[in-house]
């Protein structure tokens, strides 16, 4: 009897080990099934903008006996298979998943956003990384803004930012509510394995250790040099002090960079409270000043203004014509409106780039009326120059005229355009923006090569008898280098 227990448990014991011995162990678990779960959108689409079919996983890579199975709380709108009707508005769907491999069971779910056919509330913003590593797009509620993501990353190179367009002439500001769907591009610096050296000459100020660093990588000013009785005026790249430079990144190559200086200044008068203002507490003080104080002419006034404001220096009988000087049959136009027959308003900032664009009758005030912005002109150079953007010009020889599409005032306006298009960024900044009629740097350039005469000295002093504001930078060219540069 005892035998033949003994060999009944050694037949179940064998039995047991040959059970455990069939019994294969699991490599995977359920959880990490789950991390791997992942739907495949449409071009453009992601969990939170739905607007195409998706396809849902049913099987996994980590096991060939895992099985998933769908669950659409709304199958009319996403159904089990993928799928997408999209209806007038947005609608969230919540899709459930059950995750089986035969022995055990997990539970899960996710939430898709189909937009709707007549819903604008939602904006797309995408991010071309140019090479760099992917990021993900966003998307945006009207009246929200964009939230920088992280930097991407490009081996050899540097990210510089985002920007509008891909040739980078414009940031991508974070802190501006996008008004559609929008693509930005990344800007990258590549990083030269040399080292490269800026020196810095301070024109008599307090010295300055150089810099040096590979090429392209990202750089910070030093501290501001100082010169007993002047203020610092930036960094140029050359001799002569024309043309500013922003230090941010290390260039390719050594470099030399020039202090520039301007007298120290106190301001008295109409610009009491500007003395130690910079950068845009300046342009605010500015802003505020030029507003406060306008007395809101109409375009039909400004006529009269003309009349008296853009007389030659010697002859106050006879008009400083913009860009032409003279009319086209080369005699002075007499200071007397005659309904637009010699001569007529030229908008320095064309009125069609201002804004949204503004029409004028002779009722009108603001920003279409403003005097400072109004010049005397030859009725046909007006209209031949139309509503052009300026540009410097290589091949026009000093005169005025067309340089390819864009118009040149011609060497003897430059710094008087500069000037008007200062004030006007200044005045109407709500309603202006540089980039639509010209380019800073160019506009920088003509105010250093064309400085202020006596006709436009007396010309401020009159519009500011009629209108009650000045144009600060032709009272004050060093306003220039403190809000620009």
């Amino acid at each position: 009897m005892r035998n033949k227990i003994l060999m009944l448990s050694i037949f179940f014991s064998v039995l047991m080990i040959l059970a455990s011995c069939g019994k294969t162990e699991k490599s995977y678990t359920l959880e990490e099934v789950e991390d791997q779960i992942v739907i495949t959108y449409g071009d453009g689409d992601q969990a939170n903008y739905v607007t195409q079919n998706v396809v849902l996983p049913t099987t996994s890579s980590v096991s060939e006996d895992v099985t998933i199975e769908w669950y659409s709380l709304y199958p009319s709108v996403i159904s089990i298979e993928g799928s997408v009707t999209r209806g007038e508005s947005d609608r969230s769907v919540v899709l459930t998943y059950t995750i089986s491999d035969g022995d055990d069971v997990l539970y899960g779910n996710i939430t898709l956003t189909v937009i709707g056919l007549n819903d604008s509330s939602t904006y797309k913003i995408s991010f071309d990384s140019q090479g760099g590593s992917e990021v993900e797009s966003m998307i945006v509620y009207e009246g929200d803004l964009v939230t920088e993501p992280d930097d991407p990353i490009k081996d050899g190179y540097q990210f510089v930012g985002w920007y509008t367009t891909d040739n980078f002439t414009r940031t991508f500001d974070f802190d501006v509510m996008p008004s559609g769907d929008t693509t930005v591009y990344a800007k990258w610096n590549y990083i030269d394995e040399n080292i490269y050296t800026i020196t810095f000459d301070t024109n008599g100020g307090s010295a300055v250790d150089p810099l040096s660093e590979n090429g392209g990588v990202s750089i910070s000013a030093p501290a501001e040099p100082t010169k007993e009785g002047f203020e610092f005026a930036g960094w140029y790249s050359d001799q002569d002090l024309v043309y500013a430079y922003q230090i941010a990144y290390m260039p390719y190559g050594n470099l030399v960079l020039y202090a520039r200086w301007r007298e120290a200044v106190s301001y008295e008068g109409y610009y009491e409270g500007a003395d130690t203002l910079v950068g845009q507490s300046l342009s605010n003080f500015l802003e505020n000043l030029l507003s406060e104080t306008d007395n809101n002419i109409t375009y039909g006034d400004a006529r009269d203004v003309l009349e008296e404001s853009d007389t030659l220096v010697n002859d106050s009988t006879k008009l400083n014509l913009i860009y032409s000087l003279t009319m086209k049959s080369g005699n002075y136009a007499k200071a007397t409106w005659d309904s637009g027959a010699t001569w007529n308003r030229e908008h320095v900032w064309a009125k069609s780039l201002i804004g949204n664009g503004y029409s004028s009758d002779n009722n009108t005030t603001g920003v279409a009326a403003d005097a400072h912005n109004l010049r005397a002109s030859d009725v046909s150079v007006n209209s031949s120059r139309s509503n052009a953007l300026f540009s410097s010009s290589t091949t026009l020889l000093g005169e005025y005229g067309y340089d390819g599409t864009k118009w040149y005032p011609g060497d003897d306006y430059i710094g008087d355009v500069a000037r008007i298009i200062f004030y006007m960024d200044i005045r109407w900044g709500d309603e202006t923006d540089l980039d639509a009629i010209g380019t800073l740097q160019t506009f920088i350039i003509w105010h250093e090569l064309d400085p202020v005469d006596e006709f436009e000295l007396n010309r401020n002093n009159v519009i500011y008898s009629y209108q009650g504001n000045r144009n600060p930078f032709i009272d004050h060219r060093e306003f220039v280098d403190k809000i620009y540069n």
